[in-house]
Formats: C-alpha cells, structure tokens, sequence
C-alpha cells in the first residue's frame, strides 16, 4: 500500500494506483514505457512527455503523503496486521530452510559477497539521479548483457527455473522514489538498483550455495 495510500469516498485505504487522479499519470508513462522499448530511445517531443507527467506525479505523491498523515493510525494498524500475518508465515519457511544441510554453506557464500561490495567504496548508487534518463541511457541497455547473466549463471548451477522480468514499471519505480522518510531525497532515483532484475529457482539451498559461489568467482561480478 504504500506510505502514500489516501483515504476513497467510501472511506476505504485508496492506494495510488487505485486513485482516479494518478491514472492518467500512470497510462502516460506506461505508453512511454512500451516505445522506449520497443524503439530503443525516446524523441524530444517523447521527453518533454514523460517530464510534463513526472512533474505531475510529483505534485499527486506530495498530495498523497500529505493525506495519508490524515489516515496514519489506519495505515499503522493495516500494517502491523500485514507484519504479523507475514512474520508467522516466514519464521515456519525459515525454520525449514535452516535445516537443509547446506544452509550455512548458502549464508557464507553471501556474507563474502556482501563484504566483497562493501569493500568497493561507498554504498552503491546509479550515476544517473534523472528517473527517465536512467532508463533510456543505462536499464535499456543493460537489461540484454544482465538476462545473459542470469541464464549462463541458472544453466551453470542447474536451477530448476529461471526468470528474467520485464523492465520495472516507471509507475512502480516513481514510486519508490516518492516513499521516503526524509523529503531531502524524495523523488531522487539514484537508489533504484532493481529496474533490471532475474531470479534462479533450486531446490535445495545446495543450489542457492553454488549460483552464490559461482557469482562470486565471476569476472562479471
């Protein structure tokens, strides 16, 4: 739902993708969306577009968050019913999870990773802060050389799946720019490090510990 969810005529929590005022919004850059991958790059008359309806959704989450302080124990107790209900269902898969024998085997691969990324310099962000530029210059592009990764890593380690997604939505990554604490960063993209994305499917955690091992014996990474 969203920090960002308004309360409807009827009284009823509205997310913003339920909130007839974003629909034309949300249309707009789902039209763009569809041309810039299907041409490749976007016209000036295209960009001028997308900017008119970025600053309008700007103004529409502003809007949002200001309303959903209105309605903020509503969205509290929604929210710590959704924990609740989440936590009981993730501590039972948890638990089986741990027992697979090569869980810590999985867990150490991570930790190596993690600390490999740390030691890179300061936390990863995009070199680009600008929501469209990012993608008609860098997610675009990317997103070929990434699938090939995803399906030379799956087919290496033998997963029993393997997914490549489609771009992110501009009306889905907009809006994570939009819920931020801080209204400092509100509305920056440089954060948003999931416009391309994949996942592996295994079986066991013995599948999950070698694509992590064989992630970080890459030269890619």
């Amino acid at each position: 739902m969203g920090a960002g969810a308004s309360a409807g005529s009827n009284g009823q929590l509205l997310p913003p993708n339920k909130n007839p005022a974003a629909i034309p919004i949300f249309t707009g850059l789902k039209a763009l969306q569809a041309k810039l991958v299907e041409e490749g790059s976007w016209t000036e008359g295209d960009r001028e577009e997308i900017e008119g309806l970025l600053a309008k959704a700007r103004i529409f989450y502003d809007s949002q968050i200001e309303g959903a302080k209105r309605v903020q124990p509503q969205l509290e107790a929604k929210l710590a019913q959704a924990k609740d209900d989440f936590c009981a269902m993730y501590g039972m898969v948890f638990k089986m999870v741990q027992q697979d024998a090569a869980y810590s085997r999985a867990m150490e691969a991570a930790d190596r990773l993690e600390a490999a990324i740390a030691e890179r310099g300061p936390r990863t962000r995009q070199v680009v802060n600008q929501i469209d530029v990012l993608y008609e210059t860098s997610a675009l592009k990317q997103k070929p050389p990434f699938d090939e990764m995803v399906h030379r890593l799956g087919e290496d380690t033998k997963a029993i799946d393997i997914k490549v997604a489609p771009l992110k939505s501009l009306e889905r990554a907009f809006e994570k720019t939009a819920m931020k604490k801080a209204d400092d960063n509100r509305f920056d993209s440089d954060r948003l490090l999931d416009l391309v994305r994949g996942m592996l499917v295994f079986q066991t955690m013995e599948g999950v510990a070698a694509a992590l091992e064989a992630l970080e014996n890459s030269k890619e990474f």
